[in-house]
């Protein structure tokens, strides 16, 4: 089994990810599943307001988190689905929706996202999100959206759990974005980050 690595709790922030780019290698990963082999997530639907229905899906036994279509939580590491399902239930304890608009995401999705969004998408292989280690978020209300940065509770809180908020971050600022603290040194992520960015 993958070995997990216990989060430390502290309130430093990482470095956002940088956008610098350099040169890709071709490799095949595997998404992350992380999961017993006798377990098989399980999805709903659930209706937030009149414009939005998403799917809610089980995440371990019992837990269920709601997404957008198409995100991937099942590629997530360990301890990145444990601070998921506290955060949930801060959030549902504070009175609001969570809903994950994005979390695994593949090499393949990194590179078209950065050709999409050049300004604002890391650089391949610099994601967080590649390594299953990243959520983005949205807090809703009364079937409204609200901003992260108007719920300091709830962002403190994830930063409790030993995660980046990047609310703090200034370029770029993406109070949505979490991220477990010093991640490219996880025994879950190391190897492979230092491989595909030719690191020492």
């Amino acid at each position: 089994s993958t070995a997990q690595k216990t989060i430390t709790l502290q309130n430093e922030s990482s470095k956002p990810e940088t956008t610098a780019a350099k040169k890709t290698v071709n490799t095949n990963i595997k998404t992350q599943e992380n999961q017993s082999a006798d377990f098989t997530p399980k999805t709903k639907k659930v209706k937030i307001n009149s414009k939005l229905t998403v799917n809610s899906e089980e995440i371990k036994p019992g837990y269920y988190i709601k997404k957008l279509n198409g995100v991937n939580i099942q590629g997530l590491q360990p301890q990145m689905k444990d601070a998921l399902i506290k955060m949930n239930e801060k959030a549902t304890e504070l009175g609001y929706d969570l809903v994950i608009s994005s979390a695994y995401r593949s090499h393949e999705q990194q590179k078209n996202l950065k050709k999409e969004k050049p300004k604002l998408a890391a650089g391949l292989y610099k994601s967080a999100h590649e390594y299953g280690v990243a959520i983005d978020l949205g807090l809703y209300k009364n079937g409204k959206k609200v901003s992260v940065d108007q719920v300091k509770e709830f962002a403190h809180y994830g930063e409790a759990l030993g995660l980046t908020w990047g609310g703090r971050w200034k370029k770029p600022y993406e109070p949505w974005h979490f991220n477990i603290n010093n991640w490219q040194n996880l025994t879950e992520v190391r190897d492979e980050y230092r491989s595909l960015n030719h690191l020492a």
